[in-house]
């Protein structure tokens, strides 16, 4: 504890402010999300369904409309592992490439 304490204290005070923080963990997921990148995005589908449960509209219209370009684009994050974390009413069906729902 006392290293901690001095280590908190040698650092300069503007980096302090990195080591915490009052965002939960669906926060965190949420805003990522909402700010990120594709492969932000991507990343926080793998992530506990309730992270982003309040957002659920907002990732199936993203998933529903980057697929197909996915499919075609083959990003490093579209493999089948996270394929398989979409929940099956986002993916598009195997018949019409529409997506359910």
């Amino acid at each position: 504890l006392t290293l901690v304490g001095a280590f908190l204290l040698l650092m300069k005070k503007e980096y302090r402010c990195t080591f915490y923080s009052l965002e939960t963990g669906g926060q965190m997921s949420r805003r990522k999300f909402l700010e990120g990148t594709d492969i932000m995005k991507a990343d926080v589908l793998k992530k506990n369904k309730t992270h982003w449960l309040p957002i659920s509209d907002k990732v199936k219209a993203w998933v529903t409309e980057g697929w197909e370009t996915w499919e075609e684009d083959k990003p490093d994050w579209f493999t089948d592992k996270w394929k398989a974390s979409v929940p099956e009413d986002m993916k598009p069906t195997e018949k019409t490439g529409d997506v359910d729902g």
